[in-house]
């Protein structure tokens, strides 16, 4: 998973074959030894409780925070002694003590999500700077002298093995002392960087037709800043200012560039049609005063928090009915209730400042990433061309076929409420615990011909989410109000159940294949005794390994996961969904309906 970032001195671009050639320069040149440097790839691990079972310290000579000791939860889902502790919550441990990563780490809000990675050994190299090996300058002229490198490494042909011994390992840039001596984390030159990190979760997705011009134009940062009316973009709903962020399967830099390059790229292959990932714009209201002048409700669809009525302060500043409150004081509200978003409100310090993202475009409907082909990694980039002569090509029949891939965030599209709408002249046949949970289905009945599942639980009625408890109650009320009203049908909102189990020991009572059209993994086999323990059928999604969700992933690299996962071993499921995913385009209640 190491990505190679330069090679004797000098950048490297994302190509095998550049990597190649330099190194074929460099042997022609007669250089005894090359310096290589590349990205240690990141892990990101889940824990859902405190303690967190590991500690960190600061390492002076990385000037970054280095995990100790590790035990419990903590170790079984992958963190390791000697790891590199990168950040928690999308948030990077840069230019702090290690008293305040301890205060970070206990101010973190559950479940926490850790971002680490391995750091280097005495078998696999260490951190050196680009000035300790020979150069070879941009037009791949020799040095004038070897300059002699603690570092050997060994080359073969085409494919490129390289063996790296360090006897003296330079110090990497060392954090200098500040504040009386206190030593903190030194500064990443990526923390330069101001793309905040991909959650995939919050993007909205659609498919673009190739043989149509899109009629957007960007920024050097695919930013849209110009729609063309009645072009492809603008019917699609693409709103100005929307950040493109994910492209044919993959994430996409932030550059103009490279989504010019790969959309290329796809009608080079023959595609006919490619996904494409972006943010809705946001934007920042300051309030000075209360009230600030907007309600908001949680969307169970998009799974955020809505504005649902908007005047005065809050209207003066485009804060507008469907806006999506993203963040107060720069606290993300992923992980709170709508109670305790309330109180945050509340409890703010004026003036406060309060983020939100733009209404979704009414003609957007959500559509699950996994319904367009996804272009690999090799396949990303136009190839450097060459006459014929000079290149080696494989016979069309050979050429590589694209390894079909799990997709992030295709569990979290699965998982969407199943929308099933109830003939009202019709008993259900469903028997429902105080939480509107389905306890039983009645063979024969309109739930069971509806696919409705025991163990899904009713979210929402006509559109309108069942909040606060007790929810049947609820749920009855609303209903009875609707047939005094002359309706005859109204659609309930389940959320499927998800289901959290630990395994021991192998062979896993379990086989999993990959859907290529969803872009997740789903349950083939499963045993009797597991079925019947954890209540589960062939048909469920896998939803985390050890806490990770299996993103990016081929059969053959799910394999290996499962292979080599350390024990014991938590999995979790998401049961397959039924009826109709799509969110209704507007609620079947009034407002005054859904709150009486």
């Amino acid at each position: 998973g190491a990505e190679v970032k330069s090679l004797a001195g000098r950048p490297l671009e994302p190509s095998t074959k550049a990597l190649v050639k330099r190194v074929a320069k460099a042997k022609r040149k007669k250089l005894p030894s090359i310096v290589m440097g590349f990205s240690i790839p990141a892990t990101t691990v889940t824990l859902k409780t405190r303690p967190f079972r590991f500690s960190a310290a600061l390492d002076e000579g990385s000037g970054r925070f280095v995990v100790e000791d590790s035990g419990g939860m903590a170790l079984a889902k992958g963190i390791k002694q000697g790891m590199l502790l990168q950040g928690v919550n999308g948030e990077e441990f840069l230019s702090m003590t290690e008293a305040e990563l301890e205060e970070k780490l206990q101010q973190a809000a559950l479940p926490a999500k850790f971002s680490l990675r391995s750091m280097p050994t005495e078998e696999t190299g260490s951190i050196l700077d680009c000035d300790d090996g020979p150069v070879v300058s941009s037009d791949e002229e020799m040095p004038p002298a070897p300059i002699t490198t603690t570092t050997t490494t060994t080359t073969t042909t085409a494919t490129t093995t390289t063996t790296t011994t360090a006897s003296t390992a330079p110090a990497a840039a060392t954090a200098a002392p500040e504040n009386g001596g206190v030593k903190r984390a030194a500064p990443s030159p990526e923390a330069k960087k101001e793309v905040a990190p991909l959650d995939v979760s919050k993007l909205i997705f659609v498919q673009v037709d190739l043989s149509q011009p899109l009629g957007i134009g960007f920024d050097d940062s695919c930013v849209a800043e110009k729609l063309a009316p009645g072009k492809q973009g603008a019917n699609l709903g693409i709103p100005k200012g929307a950040f493109i962020r994910y492209l044919a399967g993959r994430p996409l830099p932030a550059s103009t560039k490279r989504l010019a390059q790969r959309m290329q790229r796809a009608k080079d292959r023959g595609l006919k049609e490619i996904t494409l990932g972006f943010e809705l714009p946001t934007f920042a209201v300051m309030f000075d005063e209360r009230p600030f002048g907007f309600s908001f409700e949680w969307d169970e669809s998009l799974r955020r928090f809505v504005v649902s009525f908007s005047r005065g302060a809050a209207e003066d500043q485009n804060v507008v009915v469907g806006c999506l409150l993203t963040s107060i004081e720069g606290d993300g509200l992923d992980a709170l209730s709508k109670q305790e978003v309330q109180v945050k409100l509340k409890q703010a310090t004026l003036p406060v400042r309060i983020e939100f993202s733009a209404p979704r475009p009414p003609t957007i409907t959500t559509m699950a990433m996994g319904t367009a082909q996804v272009l690999s990694d090799s396949e990303a980039e136009p190839e450097v061309t060459e006459p014929a002569a000079k290149r080696s090509r494989p016979p069309a029949a050979e050429a590589e076929v694209p390894v079909a891939r799990s997709l992030p965030g295709a569990v979290l599209q699965w998982s969407r409420p199943s929308q099933v709408r109830v003939d009202l002249s019709k008993p259900m046949g469903i028997f429902f615990d105080k939480e509107c949970r389905v306890e039983k289905v009645g063979p024969g009945s309109q739930a069971d011909t509806l696919g409705v599942q025991p163990g899904s639980q009713v979210c929402a009625v006509g559109g309108r989410p069942l909040r606060p408890a007790p929810l049947t109650a609820k749920m009855v009320k609303r209903i009875q109000r609707a047939k005094k009203k002359g309706r005859t049908s109204i659609t309930l909102s389940f959320e499927s159940r998800s289901v959290s189990t630990v395994c021991s020991s192998r062979p896993f009572p379990f086989s999993a294949e990959l859907d290529a059209t969803r872009g997740l993994f789903l349950l083939k086999e499963v045993s009797e005794d597991f079925a019947a323990s954890a209540g589960l059928a062939p048909g469920a999604a896998v939803a985390c390994v050890g806490g990770l969700e299996p993103a990016n992933l081929s059969e053959k690299d799910f394999a290996r996961v499962l292979e080599g996962v350390e024990l014991p071993c938590e999995f979790s499921f998401q049961l397959s969904p039924f009826g109709d995913q799509a969110a209704l385009a507007e609620p079947e209640i009034s407002e005054s309906e859904g709150e009486q």
